[in-house]
């Protein structure tokens, strides 16, 4: 009997973590800039790289090694992509990472992957991930953004917000399934259309409202 193949979903922090980046065209421009995004400490080894690269270079944003990749670079990394047009040195990559125990992305070579990359829907605090687990990227893409027009800017905001309140709630309604209800409560209004609409006086007049209603309760 054969098992199928699915994959963990997570988010990983990769806040200082070392990245190394194999491969400086488009594809690996693409990946070092979502890393980055991600707080990733990103090191790109390649014999050229593209101008966007290099501006990220010139910035220190990124550290570029100016040369082929060689067996040993990926020493003290967290995870490792390798985006190059050599089946042979992505496969090389791969090799190192086993021996290293490092998590890694061959490009276009699913059976040498430890994880995928998902589309992705960035909203501050607030991200959406969607996957078709490498089975079909242009789905994704298309599920992508479609999501990306009912969820604006106003939740990573929306969101924000929320973690702001936290320590409130916890301190004004103590019993914990009326805290429950307050979040539901909030989460099902309608902020995130009045945050889009700058209509901050009744933001602020709903959320004190609901505080009320549940504080009252408790």
């Amino acid at each position: 009997m054969s098992i199928k193949s699915t994959y963990y979903p997570m988010l990983l922090n990769l806040s200082g973590r070392k990245c190394i980046v194999i491969g400086g065209g488009i594809v690996a421009e693409r990946k070092v800039c979502s890393l980055l995004d991600s707080g990733g400490s990103v090191s790109v080894i390649a014999p050229s790289i593209t101008d966007c690269l290099i501006g990220l270079s010139q910035e220190n944003k990124i550290t570029f090694i100016n040369r082929a990749y060689e067996k040993g670079d990926l020493k003290g990394a967290f995870l490792v992509i390798a985006a190059t047009d050599s089946s042979q040195v992505n496969k090389s990559v791969y090799e190192e990472t086993r021996e290293l125990g490092i998590m890694a992305d061959i490009v276009d070579e699913p059976q040498l992957c430890d994880f995928i990359v998902p589309s992705c829907i960035r909203r501050g605090p607030f991200i959406i991930t969607v996957s078709t687990s490498g089975k079909s990227p242009c789905l994704s893409k298309k599920v992508r953004k479609d999501l990306e027009s009912i969820y604006t800017e106003a939740y990573g905001t929306f969101t924000s917000m929320l973690g702001t309140m936290r320590e409130r709630v916890q301190k004004e309604i103590p019993v914990r399934e009326k805290r429950k209800k307050f979040w539901e409560t909030l989460v099902e209004s309608n902020i995130p259309e009045l945050l889009k609409e700058g209509k901050y006086r009744e933001i602020e007049e709903l959320i004190e409202d609901i505080f009320s209603h549940y504080k009252s309760e408790s």
